[in-house]
Formats: structure tokens, C-alpha cells, sequence
């Protein structure tokens, strides 16, 4: 600490030399250059007391770990858990003083870091680095991470962020999947002040990224989809939603929730719209981009978007492999139907690692060989809503996304799902539910021939226009929220 004083002192007074800053600023004495050379020296001493608490944060996490090995090793030591718990608040408030020590210096832009792990769920964010990238006060940086979904459970997929990352124009930086461990020693070394991660889960990032690790800046959260499932406390209080800074909710339905459900309340929450919802409302109205060719010319165009969760899911919303085998059965029988197979992030990852041989294997050699059947991986997936004809799905985000189309949306639903929050309960007005097959063929028929219920086409406009409560400007006032406030916490 004597050393570091020291060392500042000495940059305060090369930067100024001769005079006080008070005497430049008072007196009137200090030329232009003089004072912005002050203030550069301030923002350098700030920038320095920031590294060091950030070393001693650091080497306090690593003694932490140590202390841990040494627990599991013997029996259950209540001076040690004392110490343990002590470390562990000491290391909150250095990252907490980080923070404070490490804010934008003058005429600087603000530093905004976007964790990118998560392809399909880019959208969400995208916009909101366009906005930044116009903007002389902001320097948005991306780095591509691998990741790790439920079903696989491997840490993998860092390079299919950054193909599509490289395919848009977007320059970013990579943290490969074997380099994971690394994760947190290179977004220190790019020193943002603020950084957007894609998700709560901790599990699902590179461990070194996990809530705990990232209190030296202000975090920040838009949500991958809209949340609708009846387990408030995962999607609204995790570990990382009661660190983050801000947390941006699309609607106020999401503010309410987080206000019952989350320890902090509604505190750090501004409703600013979801730049997700206008990123794929501008396809709406527009042809689009559907993936089958050739075939009838006006067949009818179906997305299946299946959910990942089974039977050993607590969410019990998947109905994959209950209807998979009439999925392939109506669509083999049927050229005038044509089926895109758009499976969640997880499930899609499960049925690349299926072996040929097995079930799942066989059902998707046989489904890519059919000419009017086809397996949508891309991350993008706005063109193909706004070419489709009709949904269905058993969960989750696209109960919400695909309204916005205005088509039909059919719900194939199971009786021991985990239920709906608030946000999700209001969603039903705007789909038609099945429980069976049979109950499901019968509608499809129905959409088929353009019949429609009169009420659930209202709903489902109703429920579009609601979920957007700023059209079009979500991200831009994410925008204005950080630059607004960023300097009065």
C-alpha cells in the first residue's frame, strides 16, 4: 500500500507541476491542457487503486479455495467456517469497492462487455451493441464463450458463437472452449464497467464467470427469452440477478414478478421493453426465408419447436419423445405438409451427439430424408417465423415470440408441467392447447383451412401489442438507462 501511494503521488505531481489542482481550478492559473492532464492522472490513480483491490480480492479468493481443499479433507471445523465466511464478505466488499474505484474517467467512453455463450438468445442483446457502437460514449467489446446446457453437459460451442458472430460483422473476442478456465483473468484484463452476461445460471458459463467472480463491475441482465414458467425463484433470484446492477424487464408484468420474488425486490429493475421482441417484430409482415424448397407449391408450412425438458426435467414441459414417432408418421404420409424441426438449444445439442443406432439416431436419419421435412439449426430464426404458416410447440420462450406473427400457435401440453407464472398465465389467451394426438391432428386440420377461433386471434393480438410497451426503442433506452445512471451508483 505505501508503495502505491507513493507512485501516485509522484503521477500527480509530473502531471501538474508547480501547482495544486485546487490552486489550477480556484485561480483560474491552469491552462486547458494542464487540467485535462490532471484529470488524466486522476482517472490513472483511480485505475491503479482498482487493479490492487482487484489483486487483493483476487488473492483472497485463492486463499478461500485453499482453505476449502483443506475442509473437505477432515472433519467440520467451526473456527474455519468462521474465516471462510469472513473471506468470503471481505472479497464481496473489495469487488464492491472496485467497482466504485474503476468508474469511466472523464471524456472516456464507458466500457460495455457482452458475454456471449448463448447463439439463439443473441438477439436479445444485439441491439442494444448496435446502439452502443453509434454512440461516442460507449465502446461495447464482445467475447464468445463456450458453454454448458442441460441434457449434454459439457463445457463446448464456443465456435458456433463465433461463426455467427463473424457472419454478421461483429468483431469480438474469443475465449475458446479449451481455454475456459482462462475465462476471468481475460475480462479483467479488458477492464469494462459494465458487463452483460446471457444468463443467470452459473452452470452454464465457464466456472472462473460465475456470479461471485464478476462484483468488480456493474452487472447487467436482459433475459435470454420471456420468462413463463412457474419457478419464480430460478428465473428471478438467482445469484447474479441480486448482484446485477440493473436488471432490464420487458413489460411490467416482469418488473412484478421480480418484485415478489426476487431479495432485493423491484429495486434495481427498469422496464425498458425487450430489444428481442423488436428485433424479430421486424420480420413481421415480411415473407421471410423458409428452409424446405421444391415440393408443393403451396404446402402448408409448419415449425415444430420441441423444449428440451423430459420426464427427469422438473419443468416436464417436453413432449418430444412422446409424439416424435406421429410427428414422422403424419409428415411421411402428407407431401402437402411441410415440417421444420426447430428443437431447443439443448435438445438440438442432444440429437447431434445421438448415436446412429439409437432411437433418436433413426428418427433423425429418417426425418432428414424426407423431402419435405427439414432440421432448422440456425441461430437466427425471424425469417422463419415470418415464412411459416403455423406453430407447434410444448415450451417455452416461443409461447411469446411467435405471437407477435399473428398465426396460429398450438400448445401440446402436458398434465404434470410445472405451470405458468403470472407473465405466462396471460400468454394462454393468445394459443390454442392440445392434450393428445388425436386432439392435435384435428386442429392442425382446422389451420389448414383457415379456422380460426375468433377470441384467440384476439388474444393473441392483444397479448403482441402488450408485450411491447415501447415499440421498436427497447434498446435504445437500455442505452439511456446506463448512461443516465451509471454515475450516481
Amino acid at each position: 500500500m505505501h508503495s502505491f501511494t507513493h507512485s501516485t503521488d509522484r503521477a500527480l505531481s509530473g502531471a501538474m507541476p508547480g501547482m495544486s489542482l485546487a490552486a489550477g481550478v480556484d485561480g483560474g492559473a491552469a491552462s486547458v491542457a494542464e487540467l485535462a492532464a490532471a484529470v488524466a492522472a486522476i482517472d490513472s490513480h483511480q485505475q491503479l487503486q482498482s487493479d490492487l483491490l482487484l489483486n487483493i480480492a483476487g488473492a483472497i479468493q485463492q486463499l478461500g479455495e485453499g482453505l476449502a481443499a483443506v475442509k473437505q479433507g477432515g472433519q467440520k471445523n467451526t473456527q474455519l467456517d468462521a474465516v471462510m465466511a469472513r473471506l468470503e464478505r471481505l472479497e464481496g466488499t473489495l469487488q464492491w469497492s472496485a467497482r466504485t474505484a474503476s468508474r469511466t474517467g472523464a471524456g472516456a467512453p464507458i466500457r460495455v462487455l457482452f458475454l456471449i455463450h448463448h447463439a439463439t438468445a443473441w438477439p436479445a442483446v444485439r441491439d442494444i451493441v448496435d446502439q452502443m457502437r453509434l454512440a461516442e460514449d460507449f465502446e461495447p467489446v464482445i467475447m464468445s464463450l463456450p458453454h454448458q446446457f442441460p441434457v449434454l453437459n459439457r463445457m463446448s460451442g464456443e465456435a458456433e458463437v463465433h461463426e455467427m458472430l463473424q457472419a454478421q460483422g461483429y468483431a469480438h473476442v474469443r475465449l475458446r472452449d479449451d481455454d475456459a478456465a482462462n475465462a476471468l483473468e481475460c475480462v479483467k484484463q479488458l477492464a469494462p464497467a459494465v458487463i452483460f452476461r446471457q444468463a443467470p445460471w452459473d452452470a452454464d458459463l465457464p466456472a472462473t464467470l460465475s456470479s461471485k467472480h464478476l462484483g468488480f463491475a456493474r452487472l447487467c441482465y436482459v433475459p435470454y427469452g420471456y420468462m413463463t414458467a412457474r419457478i419464480e425463484k430460478q428465473q428471478f433470484d438467482q445469484q447474479y440477478h441480486r448482484q446485477c446492477w440493473r436488471l432490464f424487464c420487458p413489460d411490467e408484468a416482469h418488473r412484478e414478478l421480480y418484485a415478489a420474488h426476487n431479495a432485493l425486490g423491484d429495486v434495481n429493475c427498469r422496464v425498458t421493453g425487450y430489444p428481442k421482441f423488436d428485433h424479430l417484430s421486424r420480420q413481421v409482415g415480411q415473407p421471410g426465408t423458409w428452409p424446405i424448397t421444391g415440393g408443393q407449391p403451396d404446402a402448408f408450412r409448419l415449425i415444430w419447436a420441441p423444449h428440451f425438458s423430459s420426464d427427469n426435467d422438473p419443468l416436464k414441459f417436453g413432449v418430444f419423445y412422446r409424439i416424435a414417432a406421429d410427428m414422422l408418421t403424419l409428415a411421411a404420409s402428407d407431401p402437402s405438409l411441410q415440417v421444420a424441426l426447430r428443437p431447443h438449444p439443448a435438445l438440438r445439442e442432444a440429437m447431434a451427439c445421438a448415436r446412429p443406432d439409437s432411437s433418436l439416431g433413426r428418427f433423425l436419419a429418417t426425418w432428414q430424408s424426407l423431402p419435405n421435412t427439414c432440421f432448422h439449426e440456425e441461430a437466427e430464426y425471424a425469417e422463419l417465423f415470418a415464412a411459416s404458416h403455423a406453430m407447434l410447440t410444448d415450451g417455452l420462450s416461443f409461447f411469446s415470440e411467435y405471437q407477435l406473427f399473428d398465426k396460429p400457435l398450438v400448445f401440446f401440453e402436458r398434465d404434470d408441467h410445472a405451470g405458468f407464472n403470472a407473465a405466462g398465465e396471460r400468454l394462454m389467451d393468445g394459443m390454442y392447447r392440445v392434450r393428445d394426438v388425436a386432439g392435435w391432428l384435428e386442429r392442425l386440420a382446422q389451420c389448414r383451412a383457415g379456422v380460426e377461433d375468433a377470441a384467440i386471434v384476439a388474444g393473441r393480438r392483444r397479448i403482441a401489442a402488450e408485450l411491447q410497451p415501447f415499440p421498436g426503442a427497447a434498446a435504445r433506452q437500455i442505452v439511456e438507462v446506463i448512461r443516465r445512471e451509471i454515475g450516481a451508483a
